[in-house]
């Protein structure tokens, strides 16, 4: 599924979505990192806590650039800071490669009216996938 955002309507950078960010390398992390963020505990460590969520959920490999992520993460209202974003609204489905003919029409009666349907394809002469419209 993709989303439209208007990222303007967001007043501190540490609200989400997040950005994804692209690297050639591997994040590397200390399990000190891990343990000195004190995930899940009362005491949290803002600074390993940021570093651990950005090596482990928001680094991807510079293959995956092309598709300009952004996370969204719910942790229940857990984190300093944390909100909902009311600014989300879906945007488009995008249905796998294997994706049954039942289940886009499920879907395409649901939802094909008011969402972009997108369908994914390998591409012939590159690695990447291709998208077509089915709405």
């Amino acid at each position: 599924m993709s989303f439209e955002t208007n990222l303007e309507e967001h007043l501190k950078p540490d609200d989400v979505p997040l950005k994804v960010s692209y690297s050639k390398e591997r994040p590397s992390l200390d399990i000190g990192d891990f343990e000195s963020s004190h995930i899940g505990g009362e005491e949290v460590s803002l600074e390993n806590a940021s570093r651990f969520v950005k090596a482990t959920y928001l680094t991807k490999s510079m293959d995956w650039r092309y598709e300009k992520e952004w996370r969204a993460f719910d942790n229940g209202g857990k984190a300093q800071g944390y909100k909902r974003i009311s600014s989300l609204r879906p945007h488009s489905i995008i249905f796998g490669m294997n994706t049954s003919s039942a289940l886009k029409a499920d879907v395409a009666d649901k939802f094909g009216n008011r969402l972009k349907l997108l369908e994914a394809h390998p591409a012939d002469d590159k690695y990447e996938l291709n998208f077509k419209e089915l709405n």
